[in-house]
């Protein structure tokens, strides 16, 4: 995960952390007291590209002086290369000295909301909603994107509900929520949140757009429509008209849609290319490939949506086999939403069709070129070590980079996949009681024990617990719905476990889920249904053998 922060003082980039334990950055510094000579020592670190040094050596030369410009630059430097514990430790010593600074405010609260430490970030947000902004509305319209940017969909819902309880009657605030709400998959939230800006503002449009898309969500298709209508009718500006279109096309009103959008479409150059790219994914969709990657090379030309466009045609090269095609397309791509995939498939292209050696320095150059994009390049060649068979490898690669982002909960995520998948069960669950600890709200950490203790251990009720936290925070998550399908049935609860497996089948499409329901139909003695799933399973992915290995086993021929 990689965090761009929107604020032009946070505007560099970084991995994802995870706090460091025992001790604090700060503490582990060596003991000079010349924090000239602790910044000789930092950038020296930073040069080498020893980022981890230099955040503490940086941190420990910030908390011996009273200059803000040294302070502001060490924060950043911890910031921008993820070590949040030290951005933690320098911003509290700089508060300290200047309570109302809105940079320190701003580094303290990301730096919270990326160690899912829900309580500092919310004080240092609403400090910064009262101070830094002429009131709490234009406070929640500027921090709605950056918080989308910088922290985990389930950490910004949950900063979001408690400063929105403390400023309830701001529309804007309710808008925010609903667009997290929807991003960490607790629909019933966002329709909830969504109607309460609409009610609190009926002519504001981007509430009643919103609400709009959320009473579609919701299966109410002729409201959403109505909705949408009304706020048209209200401000016919040409992005609300664009809004519109966009809602009529996924209703499948495809000629009043496509009316909308070409009306839309002509009013600016953007709104043409916004158009064209909306066509594009719509030729995409239809299988209309050709048609698809003439509109992406149009874009590209243009100068508009130029990576997006690029990994869809790379990926379209892929699918003609046209590996150095799809390299091309794809080594472009070196920033942004579409990065991080775009260089692990250069990866996966280079192990098929040249070396793993190649796969793995590429990505490690691409890390070193972009040590924003450190970790997840990390985590990309252990796995790729891993599925080449050298697992100590993959491991070790993991362990390394633990120490260099001690912060990083991603890599300790990785390891306990690795762990799990290696049959370690005791590091594995070792691994996430650790996350656990630290970040105990977590939906994705809650989800991943709650369900390697029920599905490998005999923990199932402990396991359940979690999961079913995980579930009231994200309850339209497809892995949470089956992860509480499955921890029903290993408690023998299996006419409660089928409805939340079937939601997860229409959340998402994953094979494990359907040996579930399998096995849960099998448990409930709908042997028919048991085999029809197993055997539709087998048919659709082939390679999986536990299809093949439940029929065999329950249905001998």
């Amino acid at each position: 995960m990689a965090w761009c922060m929107a604020w032009p003082l946070l505007a560099g980039c970084t991995a994802g952390p995870e706090p460091r334990a025992p001790q604090a950055a700060a503490e582990s510094a060596p003991a000079v007291l010349d924090p000239d000579t602790l910044l000789l020592r930092a950038e020296t670190a930073l040069a080498a590209k020893r980022y981890r040094e230099a955040a503490e050596l940086y941190t420990h030369a910030a908390r011996l002086t009273e200059d803000e410009t040294l302070i502001a630059q060490a924060a950043k430097v911890a910031y921008d290369f993820g070590q949040m514990t030290a951005v933690k430790h320098i911003t509290a010593h700089w508060l300290r000295l200047n309570p109302t600074s809105e940079a320190g405010t701003r580094y303290a609260a990301f730096a919270a909301l990326d160690l899912y430490q829900i309580d500092e970030a919310v004080t240092h947000f609403d400090a910064l909603l009262g101070a830094a902004y002429i009131n709490a509305a234009a406070g929640f319209l500027g921090l709605e994107p950056q918080l989308s940017d910088n922290g985990s969909p389930a950490a910004v819902t949950a900063v979001l509900q408690r400063l929105v309880a403390k400023h309830p009657d701001v529309a804007e605030g309710h808008r925010a929520l609903a667009q997290a709400a929807l991003r960490s998959e607790n629909i019933p939230l966002a329709q909830q949140s969504a109607a309460r800006a609409r009610q609190l503002s009926p002519y504001w449009a981007p509430a009643g757009l919103l609400l709009a898309r959320m009473q579609m969500v919701a299966g109410e298709t002729d409201a959403g429509l109505a909705t949408a209508r009304t706020v048209v009718e209200q401000d016919g500006s040409p992005g609300n008209r664009l809004e519109n279109a966009l809602l009529l096309l996924a209703a499948d009103r495809e000629e009043e849609g496509l009316t909308e959008l070409e009306a839309y479409g002509t009013t600016s150059e953007d709104a043409a290319a916004v158009r064209e790219r909306v066509l594009a994914l719509r030729d995409l969709e239809a299988g209309r490939v050709d048609a698809a990657a003439q509109r992406f090379d149009g874009l590209i030309r243009k100068g508009a949506f130029v990576y997006e466009s690029l990994f869809f045609l790379g990926g379209l090269a892929e699918q003609k086999e046209s590996w150095e095609e799809a390299r091309r397309n794809y080594s472009r791509i070196v920033s942004g939403d579409y990065a991080v995939q775009a260089q692990t498939r250069i990866a996966r292209i280079l192990n098929q069709h040249a070396t793993l050696d190649a796969a793995l320095a590429w990505l490690a150059d691409f890390a070193d070129q972009k040590p924003q994009y450190a970790v997840e390049m990390i985590v990309a060649r252990s796995r790729l070590l891993e599925e080449s068979g050298d697992v100590s490898g993959a491991r070790l690669l993991l362990d390394e980079g633990l120490e260099a982002y001690p912060d990083a909960h991603d890599l300790l995520l990785s390891r306990s996949y690795l762990l799990e998948r290696t049959d370690d069960l005791r590091g594995a669950v070792a691994d996430l009681e650790t996350l656990q600890a630290s970040r105990s709200d977590d939906p994705v950490v809650l989800n991943a024990l709650g369900y390697l203790l029920v599905d490998r251990t005999r923990r199932h009720k402990e396991g359940f617990e979690f999961v079913r936290q995980a579930h009231e925070q994200t309850p339209d998550s497809g892995p949470v719905l089956d992860s509480m399908g499955w921890a029903l049935h290993r408690l023998g609860r299996d006419a409660e476990a089928l409805p939340y497996l079937e939601r997860a089948r229409e959340r998402i499409y994953d094979p494990e889920i359907e040996l579930h329901i399998g096995d849960v139909f099998w448990a409930l003695g709908r042997k028919e249904d048991a085999r029809t799933t197993w055997s539709q399973g087998s048919e659709r992915h082939p390679d999986e053998a536990a299809f093949s290995e439940r029929l065999e086993r329950h249905f001998p021929q």
